[in-house]
């Protein structure tokens, strides 16, 4: 007994410190713009997010997919005073003779996830300036936790050669998305994905939108970005079919992947 209780200990303080959650703030400022007379009785709005990290070159990296997004081009700083300046010329530029639109603007990175070794954030990139519905771009990221936080690609987790094994597997989670929301045969879907006139074709491009799940790496497609407005695909690669063709050690980290409570 007196062996076994130094060697559990041993065994607990060996755990790394990254496996436990992430104490990580947000950054969040809403502007707003009331100006009358309008349609729409609601303000128009531009929110900014982000999470703020211990690490200053991870947000650095947070800060840089803020300033890369659609909606941000034109604000000379990440600060609410710029988001309200840049809200009020946007709106007034669209004033008409029913008065001013109501606009909304959102550039957001959240941090969804982690694991041991990494962090999985996501980005929204969202803009309504009128008519029916808004536009929105999106993406995932796996950062490590620590050192220099560089992307994972998908060449980073897949073992040597697998990459068109990978490309089955991917394909044919889509096969099923699409067959399980009816409306096209098999033949007919298998047939989009290898026409390059089709705005269903299946490429490389399309396999790197993985990300991090619970014992499994998820894909989903946001507006326009596969098909139409409405087609967004959504489907996971279980672990247990991912096995040697994505490396052990990128397993283990979907096996102990957690969720962010929000």
């Amino acid at each position: 007994m007196n062996k076994i209780l130094p060697a559990l200990l041993a065994a607990a303080l060996a755990l790394p410190a990254a496996a436990q959650p992430p104490k990580i703030k947000t950054a969040e400022f809403t502007a707003k713009y009331c100006p009358k007379p309008t349609a729409d009785s609601r303000c128009s709005e531009f929110t900014v997010s982000r999470p703020v990290f211990a690490d200053q070159a991870q947000n650095a990296f947070a800060e840089n997919l803020i300033r890369k997004m659609s909606v941000t081009d034109g604000l000379k700083t990440l600060s609410k005073a710029a988001a309200l300046r840049e809200l009020k010329k946007r709106v007034d530029e669209f004033r008409d003779n029913e008065g001013y639109p109501r606009h909304q603007y959102i550039a957001e990175v959240s941090l969804e996830g982690y694991t041991p070794h990494y962090y999985v954030l996501s980005t929204t990139d969202y803009e309504y300036s009128g008519g029916a519905h808004g536009a929105g771009d999106g993406g995932s990221y796996v950062i490590p936790r620590s050192g220099k936080p560089v992307p994972l690609k998908l060449a980073d987790i897949l073992l040597p050669g697998k990459k068109a094994a990978f490309a089955a597997l991917h394909r044919q989670g889509m096969l099923d998305y699409y067959l399980q929301e009816g409306g096209k045969t098999r033949q007919e879907l298998e047939a989009d994905f290898d026409d390059k006139n089709s705005p269903h074709h299946l490429t490389d491009e399309h396999l790197e939108n993985w990300t991090f799940d619970k014992n499994a790496l998820s894909y989903t497609y946001g507006t326009y970005s596969f098909g139409s407005y409405i087609d967004t695909p959504s489907f996971i690669l279980p672990a247990d079919k991912l096995q040697g063709i994505v490396k052990p050690e990128i397993l283990r980290e979907l096996k102990a992947y957690r969720e962010v409570k929000r």
